[in-house]
């Protein structure tokens, strides 16, 4: 009934089978290849039902819906590549069995939620009174990718590994990786190719008289625009299908991208706050010549409190170590004294004398 429809419909789009070759372009049969190739790579539970009406589908027909084909020789590597790119897929999914050390799945075991970067900030402080701070966080962090246990976005690298965007294996080992690039620019020139013959499918079908009528089957009187939507209706389906695929893979590879900037962009942060606590702790081990800087006050553009904040840390970090650190909390003491005093220098002299007794 199918291929009577195709036949039907052939006679109402006729048109010159001779194809004007140009470097860019391939034969019809090609054409035709390439598109049964594409639909049978992409998997779709649609695909076999596509491939049947591909296959009968008339020369004549094809001919005309070729015209949207902006480069028929690209269109034909794309799709070779697809499809060995989903066998080879297909491969790497059988071997693996999950477990890939050096990959991604090292990465997300190192993973740890984002810890945000203490600001220094006057907002309620004042001279006479010391601020308590927590030191910067100086922790670098690993890019917080996908989580293979997230329901969609399982479905998506399912999908991309069903086609060979994304290598084979177990979720944790490709929720780090981008969507191949070879398979992104073959879906890329796919899409356009589907796109331009639907237009023209289309076009052909708006040109057919309504008042046409073709004898399909038994005396039964079907419109000839109505089977010519029919047919185009192929390739309405293989664009949808090839647009979801690239969607996908674009997809993937934003929220890779996003990780790692996210995490490029905190690991600045980090390693600026380290490079500033550096300087800090060499400066409280200078007793001679301390930078001014350490010693003044936040509100005067300072980074006083935050020295304080950084005796206070390393006489916590010590005390868990199990150091007595009786001297050093005493001279910490002394320290917030002469700074609520509004006697600054003395306040960094006693934090020099706790960081000490501290560290050493």
């Amino acid at each position: 009934m199918k291929k009577l429809l195709f036949l039907m419909a052939a006679g109402t789009l006729a048109v010159s089978t001779g194809l004007a070759q140009e470097n860019t372009d391939i034969s019809i049969p090609e054409f035709r290849q390439s598109m049964i190739d594409f639909v049978a790579a992409m998997g779709s539970p649609n695909s076999p039902d596509l491939v049947r009406q591909l296959q009968v589908v008339p020369e004549a027909t094809l001919l005309k819906w070729y015209q949207g084909v902006p480069n028929g020789k690209a269109f034909k590597s794309a799709v070779a590549y697809l499809g060995n790119n989903r066998m080879a897929g297909s491969i790497r999914r059988a071997k693996r069995n999950g477990n890939l050390p050096g990959t991604a799945a090292s990465m997300v075991a190192a993973t740890r939620p984002f810890r945000p970067v203490q600001a220094l900030s006057t907002t309620g402080f004042s001279s006479s009174a010391i601020p308590i701070l927590e030191p910067p966080d100086t922790v670098l962090v690993a890019p917080h990718y996908p989580n293979p246990g997230d329901f969609n976005w399982s479905i998506l690298a399912n999908t991309l590994q069903g086609v060979g965007g994304l290598p084979g294996g177990d979720l944790s080992t490709v929720n780090g990786i981008a969507c191949d690039i070879n398979y992104n620019s073959a879906m890329r020139i796919v899409v356009s190719t589907m796109n331009g013959v639907n237009d023209v499918a289309h076009s052909i079908c708006d040109a057919v008289p309504d008042e046409v009528i073709a004898i399909v089957f038994e005396g039964v009187e079907i419109p000839a625009k109505e089977i010519c939507f029919g047919i185009s209706l192929t390739f309405s389906l293989a664009a949808t299908i090839s647009e979801v695929f690239l969607a996908d893979c674009e997809r993937q590879s934003q929220l890779v991208g996003d990780a790692e900037h996210s995490a490029a962009y905190e690991n600045t942060k980090a390693i600026a706050n380290l490079e500033l606590r550096l300087a800090a702790e060499q400066n409280l081990q200078n007793l001679t010549n301390p930078l001014a800087i350490f010693q003044a006050p936040i509100a005067n553009g300072g980074y006083l409190e935050y020295c304080r904040a950084i005796v206070h840390d390393t006489i916590e970090k010590m005390i868990t170590l199990g150091f007595n650190e009786a001297p050093a909390n005493a001279a910490l003491a002394q320290g917030d004294a002469y700074y609520n005093q509004g006697s600054f220098k003395l306040a960094f002299k006693s934090y020099q004398k706790a960081y000490g007794a501290a560290a050493n």
